[in-house]
């Protein structure tokens, strides 16, 4: 259960938390350190320097510079180990290598030291050596059939397959990624990369209040038109869709977007770069649209559409989608007019296609450029 912070409280920590541990306050406040953690960065609290620093020296012995380095350096000890025989947590030695600025191992010295025992790495071979690619390799394919083997485990107790259930899931069920993940019993990161891979979208946050507050607060689980009525909630919509459309598109062009491509966009970009085809990723037309592709010297667009969110017709019969598809639908029809209107050609290629063949979609794109020229 949630505790919230009393005014006195609060008082008390403003008053106490310079000169104190985060322990000591914890067990006069009935709290636990987390949140004495959590509610000084909220208050933008900081311990004083001189305490800090004393508090940190509560070691029965010193750790100097030159114990140090002959353990990690010269005995190439790893941290862990350094850590175990010392008596003390990990963190702590991580601290005195920065102290000291001695530089650490990177991940593949570190396990070299680790597994120095194989003959592998006794002989001083590298990732670039042939077998050690094999080995990377075959450990990348095994990664790959296990998580196969569990996509298909979970299409099989569901009885649909992995995109469609992810879309239910989310869209229907009206789950969030920590909750779908909890239930088909994968990583949550996982779940994330999967969305980005099938191009499922996420719920805008202006749809529901629910999204930005909790299950206490008043809004919850109300739209915008029950709070603010149709008319003023369709205005209020309209200003933040223009507002984010704005900000995103100024990002995208000054690239400060940490932008992601989907996995089938990846696909085609590979294509192209294999043909030799010159092309510009999420191209901006006028401030108004952003493109997946463009090939600005032949007057091309290029657009990857999910499956799902753009209802190919192979998969999805017309008359029977969701809200969310036709809206999509719509939305691409307009894309599609101002782009020609402005002298565009449009070349749309279906999720399926590219993952079936992208070998017809490049050309395809070739033929375009051709009768072009």
């Amino acid at each position: 259960m949630k505790y919230r912070w009393k005014k006195e409280e609060i008082n008390y920590l403003k008053k106490e938390y310079f000169y104190k541990k985060n322990k000591d306050l914890a067990k006069e406040l009935k709290k636990t350190e987390s949140s004495i953690e959590n509610k000084s960065y909220e208050l933008k609290l900081k311990k004083d320097k001189e305490f800090y620093c004393k508090a940190r020296k509560h070691l029965p012995f010193e750790i100097n510079k030159r114990t140090l380095e002959n353990m990690y350096l010269i005995k190439k000890i790893s941290i862990r180990r350094i850590a175990k025989e010392l008596k003390i947590s990990k963190t702590t030695i991580e601290y005195y290598l920065i102290k000291y600025k001695i530089k650490r191992r990177t991940h593949s010295e570190a396990n070299k030291e680790r597994f120095k025992w194989d003959s592998t790495w006794r002989k001083g071979k590298t990732k670039d050596d042939p077998l050690i690619k094999k080995a990377i390799l075959k450990q990348k394919e095994t990664c790959e059939k296990n998580r196969l083997k569990r996509i298909k485990e979970i299409e099989s107790r569901f009885e649909m397959s992995f995109s469609k259930l992810l879309n239910k899931l989310y869209w229907e069920k009206e789950l969030n990624l920590e909750e779908i993940s909890k239930k088909l019993g994968l990583d949550r990161k996982r779940i994330s990369d999967f969305f980005k891979e099938y191009d499922i979208s996420l719920r805008p946050n202006f749809e529901y209040i629910s999204s930005l507050k909790g299950r206490n607060h008043s809004h919850y689980g109300k739209s915008w038109e029950e709070i603010f009525g149709e008319e003023k909630a369709s205005k209020l919509k309209m200003k933040v869709s223009l507002l984010a459309r704005k900000r995103i598109i100024q990002r995208l062009k000054n690239n400060e977007m940490p932008f992601l491509n989907t996995q089938i966009e990846k696909s085609l970009a590979n294509e192209l770069i294999k043909r030799k085809i010159p092309f510009k990723q999420q191209f901006v037309i006028n401030n108004r649209f952003v493109c997946d592709f463009a090939i600005p010297n032949f007057n091309i667009i290029i657009e990857c559409d999910g499956d799902y969110w753009h209802a190919n017709p192979q998969i999805y019969n017309i008359n029977n989608l969701d809200k969310r598809q036709k809206e999509k639908i719509k939305r691409d029809r307009i894309k599609d007019e101002y782009l020609i209107k402005n002298g565009w050609r449009v070349l749309r290629f279906f999720e399926t296609d590219i993952k079936s063949s992208i070998e017809q979609c490049g050309e395809k794109i070739e033929k375009a450029i051709t009768t072009n020229l």
